[in-house]
């Protein structure tokens, strides 16, 4: 008795309640998916579709809580897939010589519905193969614009087959003779809503706005008189799984099965490939919010063995789903007992709402699905088709165009060929796509920050700071063409490389190239390292180079408005420093002057001496971009930093080759009191600047009068002299390589 009340309560009643939450709020995408495979097969059996798609998500969700692994992560149906399945039951039913051995409609829906799970059960064994055989990787190798080809033209495809049911026609052909204005209606009133809550970006699943807001218009319609719109019709308060085995080899050994064989094969293929990707990007959102690393190969077989189950069960194809596996996260849900609350309400649902189902008007939900799948175009593509018409009057890099191309083709392919083609075009493309990249190494070198400072002059305690936190820094140096085939390189380094630091520099200097995939892994990785508390920067990105305009134009452009692109590595690196050391709240830009008595070289003066000097200097103000000195000036003076920054050059080929910087508390132009050269360097200041300047008389009047400090400056000054050395050497060597 107390072992089934402490069950019930506390963090299981969480559980199970978290579990309740997600199939709520999957109870619209099941309905969406349902009615999608359906549609080739008629309305009359949107019904049977709709009970298909609530068998898998019901299994998948069991099965998971049975063999639960790390981290709770959601699956269910997907209009992806749902529309892919549509496009080939439309291919296979428009088959030459179909129907003679499927003359009349029942026979004809029992062999599409045998196609849908047979697919469905090779999309779980080709998961399995991928898991078993340790070959989720790859997947990563499909480069990212043909996935996007394929999402937009099953999407197409669909879009064209449900416009006609939203319309209240027919046919595409006859929406403008033969309508039936209610159900046109209460189609576009769905299909708005539905739009409109996709913008609002709520918790809850834009498709059931849709659903609900459709079904009240019809209903309001209906109150004025009986329009007769045609509805789903009820689903049999009964157990949506039943075993398929029978119905699949019936459909194996029928005549004709051998010619659409190969496009069941290739939509298997196709939706295993996007669904494993899609699936693996998912289950990654989860181990942020939940702190664990899933097993990607673990992951995919998993998928497999539901997909496997759901397909002799009665199912259609699942993958992982964002959206329902974030909310039950934030429910509360993380273990198995959320699994079986998530089936068990999906079950019931099926079970009670069978009778209110039904009367949703098919134009209904033909203008959610039209509205669901103008949603679910690939964002990516969408966004590269906005660059083209907004940049129109700019010159677009033949990479842009290439990219674009293989999305326009895939989509084309699918469209107006089918799966199999597509599938077939899209590798060969892929293929393409690889020859014109180069296959060296990615990685040039991985460096800690320990290992690598900037060339900034900075006081004594800074640099104190730095030496024992810069670790909390890393340079990944990397080279060549970074693309579809190599960045996945970058991340597993990356991984590894970005454990306990604070930020990641990317050093650019040697990229030759940069492809969409190798954009979207960027973008990528800036969201995961913001997850794990970490900054991405990026150097060697300056003004309208060739990588900021790639960055630009594939639609990463979110780390250039932020200011994390560097000229170089060691302005990135001065802005790492910067951050660690504002972090810890030593420096600070809107602080008053630098004490006098804290410079570095005037450490260990009597408070005497220190006065003697401030009564000897002159204070000098200096605006953002003024020449504090000027390379060939008589060096007569030394400077002291009180407040900004200032950088020092040099002329070289006619380019302005940046040495070193200067920070608040750091004193410059030492040899003008030791020698009576010429300065050999600018210093122009990038902030406002105030500073304090002690003259060659000035000074040897201290030391006649002051000898000890004379002397302690002077051992000072060859202190920080020695330190700018060895940051002038690490500067060389960086130069060589």
């Amino acid at each position: 008795m107390n072992l089934t009340f402490k069950f019930i309560n506390g963090a299981s009643l969480k559980e199970m309640s978290a579990g309740a939450v997600g199939a709520f709020i999957a109870f619209p995408i099941i309905l969406n998916c349902g009615s999608i495979v359906a549609q080739p097969i008629g309305s009359g059996y949107a019904m049977a579709g709709i009970a298909a798609a609530f068998a898998a998500a019901i299994m998948v969700a069991f099965l998971r809580g049975m063999i639960a692994t790390e981290p709770l992560h959601l699956v269910s149906p997907k209009s992806t897939y749902a529309a892919m399945i549509a496009a080939l039951l439309a291919g296979v039913a428009s088959a030459p010589g179909i129907h003679a051995s499927f003359p009349d409609p029942e026979s004809m829906a029992k062999m599409l519905f045998a196609v849908t799970f047979l697919c469905t059960a090779l999309v779980g064994v080709f998961q399995l193969v991928l898991g078993f055989g340790k070959l989720g990787v790859l997947i990563k190798f499909i480069p990212y614009p043909v996935i996007a080809g394929f999402i937009n033209g099953f999407s197409i495809s669909l879009i064209v087959k449900q416009l006609p049911v939203m319309l209240g026609s027919d046919s595409l052909y006859q929406i403008l003779a033969a309508t039936h204005p209610a159900a046109m209606a209460v189609g576009l009133i769905a299909f708005a809503a539905t739009l409109l809550a996709t913008r609002l970006e709520t918790r809850i699943p834009a498709a059931l706005y849709g659903l609900v807001v459709g079904t009240a218009s019809f209903l309001a319609l209906n109150a004025f008189g009986d329009y007769q719109i045609a509805t789903i019709g009820a689903i049999p308060a009964a157990l949506p799984i039943h075993p398929q085995i029978g119905a699949m080899a019936s459909l194996v050994f029928s005549p004709g099965f051998i010619a659409f064989f190969p496009d069941i094969i290739a939509t298997a293929i196709t939706i295993t490939l996007i669904a494993s990707l899609q699936s693996l990007i998912s289950i990654s959102g989860a181990d942020a919010l939940l702190g664990t690393r899933h097993d990607g190969n673990k992951e995919l077989t998993t998928q497999g063995l539901g997909n496997l189950l759901g397909g002799v069960l009665g199912g259609m194809p699942t993958g992982g789903s964002p959206s329902v596996t974030n909310l039950v996260i934030a429910s509360g849900g993380r273990s198995k007992i959320a699994y079986f609350s998530h089936a068990g309400t999906l079950l019931a649902m099926i079970l009670g709402l069978g009778q209110i189902i039904g009367h949703i008007p098919l134009a209904v939900m033909a203008g959610v699905v039209v509205a669901s799948l103008l949603h679910q175009m690939d964002g990516w593509s969408m966004r590269l088709i906005g660059n083209l018409f907004a940049r129109k009057a700019e010159k677009l890099s033949s990479d842009f165009y290439f990219n674009l191309s293989i999305v326009a083709v895939v989509t084309a392919l699918v469209f107006f060929f089918g799966a199999l083609t597509a599938l077939a075009g899209g590798m060969v493309l892929a293929f393409g796509a690889f020859v014109r990249q180069t296959s060296q190494s990615v990685v040039r070198r991985i460096v800690r920050g320990n290992k690598l400072h900037s060339r900034n002059n900075r006081p004594l305690n800074e640099r104190k700071y730095l030496n024992a936190n810069m670790d909390k820094v890393v340079v990944v140096e990397i080279q060549g063409a970074v693309f579809f085939g190599s960045v996945d390189q970058v991340v597993q380094q990356m991984a590894v490389a970005s454990r306990d630091c604070r930020i990641v520099i990317i050093d650019m200097k040697r990229v030759t190239d940069i492809d969409s995939s190798g954009v979207v892994t960027l973008e990528r990785l800036d969201k995961q390292l913001a997850r794990d508390n970490c900054i991405l920067y990026l150097s060697y990105l300056y003004s309208e180079n060739r990588l900021v305009k790639a960055l630009k134009e594939l639609g990463f452009d979110r780390v250039i408005k932020n200011q994390r692109i560097f000229e170089d590595t060691n302005a990135a690196l001065t802005a790492a420093e910067d951050f660690l050391l504002g972090e810890a709240g030593i420096i600070n830009e809107l602080e008053a002057e630098y004490p006098l008595e804290k410079f570095d070289i005037l450490d260990k003066l009597k408070p005497e001496d220190i006065a003697y000097l401030e009564a000897k200097m002159k204070q000098l103000e200096f605006s953002s971009g003024m020449k504090v000195v000027n390379e060939g000036d008589f060096g007569g003076e030394i400077f002291f930093l009180a407040s900004g920054r200032v950088t020092v050059s040099r002329q070289l080929d006619g380019r302005v080759l940046r040495i070193a910087g200067f920070r608040p508390g750091v004193s410059f132009g030492e040899m003008g009191l030791l020698t009576e050269g010429s300065r050999i360097a600018d210093i122009t200041a990038d902030t406002p600047v105030v500073c304090y300047s002690l003259s060659r008389e000035d000074f040897y009047d201290f030391c006649k009068t002051h000898p000890l400090g004379g002397q302690q400056i002077l051992i000072n000054m060859a202190l920080a002299l020695s330190a700018m050395v060895s940051s002038l050497s690490d500067f060389i060597r960086e130069s060589e390589n």
